[in-house]
């Protein structure tokens, strides 16, 4: 309630010919049939549009500025489910989000015993990274760029997402499209040029709240 997709306005889009839209306008994946996708964003939202559109569309990139750290759906060797740690407890050993309010007692325990929950988030990340294998760092794409400490840094991927990326169907592009250059041609921040039918910007919410305003001003 009260979020709208956030779309990003992209230099020169009023010359491309296809569609820009948020991740909640695809309701089929009859609406990605033969087309060149471009999916912006590296969240849970962005790698599930790019499976989707890996599995039926003509091609697809996935365009992005960070990489997460991409939780697969099974730890330890496949006999871990990953959902089983996605809980309010799992959280305790990850860095506090500044500004963000916590309980006495985890700030207690992180200041008290720091290099418990850094051991703890070594061997998750560790785990992680064997788990993927060079499947997922090969091209050193979707290698992440920031500490796995910091929750917002992690999304969980499809089961498919490696898979998909080996055989090339989803092929990862550090940067931010720069500019729609013609109907068809988007130009990334690195200078290269990418065919695109669709562009799906998977790139968050924002979230207003218009009633607060028009209480002020009655």
């Amino acid at each position: 309630m009260h979020s709208e997709p956030y779309i990003p306005i992209y230099h020169g889009q009023s010359r491309f010919a296809g569609s820009i839209l948020p991740p909640s306008a695809i309701k089929s994946p009859k609406q990605l049939a033969n087309k060149r996708v471009i999916v912006v964003g590296c969240g849970k939202c962005a790698t599930d549009m790019a499976v989707l559109a890996a599995r039926h569309a003509r091609s697809c990139h996935l365009v992005f500025r960070k990489a997460h750290w991409m939780i697969p759906r099974k730890l330890a060797g496949g006999r871990l489910p990953a959902r089983l740690l996605l809980t309010r407890a799992f959280s305790i050993p990850f860095t506090p989000i500044p500004g963000a309010p916590y309980g006495s007692l985890f700030r207690f325990l992180h200041e008290k015993f720091p290099k418990v929950f850094t051991t703890m988030t070594d061997i998750i990340s560790n785990d992680i990274m064997s788990t993927h294998g060079p499947d997922l760092s090969n091209d050193k794409i979707f290698i992440p760029q920031h500490s796995f400490r910091n929750i917002e840094n992690i999304s969980m991927i499809s089961n498919d997402f490696i898979r998909l990326k080996r055989e090339g169907s989803i092929i990862g592009k550090l940067g931010i499209i720069d500019e729609i250059v013609d109907e068809t041609t988007a130009r990334l921040s690195s200078g290269e040029e990418l065919q695109a039918d669709m562009i799906i910007s998977a790139t968050g919410f924002i979230r207003r709240f218009p009633f607060f305003l028009k209480k002020m001003f009655n």
